[in-house]
């Protein structure tokens, strides 16, 4: 395979991968869980499982609100003092969008930096293999 259609798959792989993700985070299982919990109102009390009730909520609330909340507070803790009061104060002036808190769009950016960094390796990584493919098979 050339490594023009690995670069092609590569990049659908990643085009589908993202709405896929996002669909599973946010979309997926709502309704149900919504309905199901107003079936289980209808009957009488039953002994719940602690561990099923919080299979229950969405995935957004189990998994990515927490690890936002964590990679925030490690934000915090790593950003100078200066740079978090200017970044509040160009938040205030962007008009901050109802729930963003200066910890969370560190959190965010964070993520995306670290998010970055990972796809950069991968795409370095690809391109040396590519390139060096390329310098043997001209030795040959």
């Amino acid at each position: 395979m050339s490594a023009h259609l690995q670069m092609i798959l590569a990049a659908a792989a990643v085009a589908f991968a993202v709405p896929l993700l996002f669909w599973g985070l946010v979309g997926a299982g709502r309704k149900r869980t919504r309905s199901s919990l107003s079936a289980l109102e209808g009957k009488e009390h039953r002994v719940v499982d602690e561990h099923q009730l919080q299979l229950r909520q969405p995935a957004r609330q189990r998994f990515v609100q927490p690890l936002l909340e964590s990679m925030a507070r490690r934000a915090r803790k790593l950003t100078p003092a200066g740079w978090v009061a200017s970044l509040e104060r160009r938040v205030r002036l962007a008009g901050s969008p109802s729930g963003w808190s200066v910890e969370r769009i560190l959190g965010v950016k964070l993520l995306l930096g670290i998010a970055t960094l990972i796809v950069g390796v991968f795409w370095i990584a690809s391109l040396i293999s590519v390139l060096f493919a390329r310098g043997s098979t001209r030795n040959v």
